[in-house]
């Protein structure tokens, strides 16, 4: 137990002390460094500003939904308008090699990319939804999520949610498995379990309320890279890269791919 609390201690040493106060230490070093491109008319047109996200306090700031409105809003009330129309995108792993990024604060890493060096895995606004084979099944071979049509995707099992007569699925998981075992994998998943959202050129996965453990439901975890990430509310969106993988309730595994502008 106190082996537990010393790391406990140790991962806040030196921390704000609440959320508000670190999103507004993370909001002055974002400042502190952007300001030197105000009056700068053709930044938004030639750049995008690339937040690299290691903390996990940071991020649990950053990874919510309402941030990036949040921050623009604050750029446009310290004058830096150029700014605040500015493309961004956030990506929580360590910064690439041998990139051109400021750190503005432990675990925040800021990056000026000339839009025509940006190359994004989701720049083409599509992506696909694939189950894992023995892994639970889904009601169709796959399904392509185009933000070109609409920007909010829905997963959960059934056409229908049990619960909202107006909520449809656009990614079903299969509620007349005739398998037992895929069957038995299947009725983890809610019928309003989670979703997939296409916001600053990027997909996000945020948990609904049949998908978020606090609100009383089963569990959505993101797996990226071998590390699973779990969902803990619905305002938070884990982004999502190609080749992630997306765990519904206990046992059903969903594949996410980016769809390539060629393919």
């Amino acid at each position: 137990m106190i082996k537990n609390m010393n790391a406990f201690e140790q991962f806040f040493k030196n921390k704000p002390n609440n959320f508000v106060d670190l999103k507004h230490e993370i909001k002055k070093n974002i400042l502190n460094y952007l300001v030197q491109f105000r009056g700068n008319d053709d930044f938004s047109k030639n750049n995008t500003i690339i937040f690299w996200v290691t903390d996990q306090t940071n991020q649990s700031v950053m990874r919510n939904r309402d941030f990036n409105e949040w921050l623009c809003l604050v750029f446009e009330e310290e004058g830096l308008h150029n700014i605040a129309k500015a493309k961004m995108q956030y990506e929580f792993k360590e910064p690439r090699e041998n990139n051109n990024f400021h750190k503005a604060i432990d675990g925040l890493y800021i990056e000026i990319r000339n839009l025509e060096d940006l190359v994004l895995d989701n720049i083409s606004g599509k992506a696909r939804i694939t189950s894992v084979s023995g892994l639970g099944t889904l009601a169709k071979i796959n399904y392509t999520l185009d933000a070109t049509k609409k920007t909010t995707f829905y997963i959960g099992r059934g056409k229908n949610s049990n619960y909202n007569p107006c909520h449809i699925n656009d990614i079903v998981i299969k509620e007349d498995e005739t398998d037992f075992e895929q069957k038995e994998r299947n009725m983890y998943v809610s019928s309003e379990h989670a979703a997939v959202f296409y916001e600053r050129n990027t997909f996000f996965l945020r948990a609904l309320p049949g998908g978020c453990r606090s609100s009383g439901g089963s569990s959505t975890k993101l797996i990226h890279s071998g590390k699973k990430d779990e969902l803990d509310n619905m305002n938070t969106g884990l982004l999502l890269h190609d080749g992630d993988y997306i765990e519904l309730g206990k046992k059903v595994i969903l594949k996410f791919e980016i769809v390539k502008d060629n393919k």
